[in-house]
């Protein structure tokens, strides 16, 4: 059978798609940047605090540090994330950080003792969503994947709600945070409740955690200083 040449017919433009497709991808993390201020290459530092037995103390400091996402990240939304400690040299771990133009989500460190590791996402991730109003309530479920330890393969009912804006400081200044309580809904006869508060400026990000245990343990996170700040 002759074949018939169509003189007109264009051959696609692989490598016009390509770049086309990578400006894509770079322009999306630009204008993620622009509205958050998790910023790529930004550090912030937090003072970590536990409150246990009327004793309060300071043993730590943490360091997140925001880093790059790849072209799937553009997509779903997430930077990767290295947390570090000031105490323990040893110590790193990566992380994700959720981020789109209307909510951010960090997610915390797992593998330090002092926060009874897994313990410390039963009540949720930090979070702020725009569109999430005082008293909105937000119910998700979320299945923990290996690597939780007792977590692993379960799912827990968490909640969140907005409650009125409050003080923070940072730099010793006032700022009007807007403040969200979290916890587990279901699982209450294994893990007992976890209660997790934040406080969330749009300049700073989330400038004060205060996590609840139910054996009366609370964990402090409260920034105290970002370096590399645009």
């Amino acid at each position: 059978m002759k074949s018939i040449d169509f003189p007109n017919r264009r051959k696609p433009q692989w490598g016009f798609l390509l770049s086309f497709f990578i400006m894509i991808s770079q322009t999306a993390c630009v204008s993620t940047a622009q509205n958050t201020p998790y910023r790529v290459g930004a550090s912030f530092y937090y003072e970590v605090t536990i409150v246990a037995a009327n004793d309060s103390s300071v043993i730590d400091t943490l360091n997140l540090k925001i880093g790059r996402k790849g072209v799937l990240g553009s997509v779903l939304g997430m930077n990767m994330a290295k947390w570090t400690s000031l105490t323990d040299s040893t110590y790193q771990e990566k992380r994700g950080v959720n981020l789109s133009d209307d909510e951010i989500e960090i997610q915390t460190p797992l593998k330090l003792n002092y926060l009874d590791y897994e313990d410390i996402v039963i009540a949720g991730y930090p979070r702020f969503s725009k569109i999430m109003k005082p008293t909105y309530t937000s119910e998700a479920n979320h299945k923990f994947v290996k690597g939780y330890g007792k977590l692993s393969g379960k799912i827990l009912r968490q909640s969140s709600t907005i409650l009125d804006s409050s003080r923070c400081f940072y730099n010793n200044i006032e700022y009007l945070c807007k403040v969200a309580i979290s916890s587990n809904d279901n699982h209450i006869e294994d893990f007992g409740r976890f209660q997790m508060k934040s406080y969330f400026h749009e300049k700073y990000g989330f400038m004060l955690l205060e996590y609840q245990y139910p054996s009366d343990k609370k964990i402090i996170f409260r920034l105290i200083a970002i370096k590399n700040e645009p």
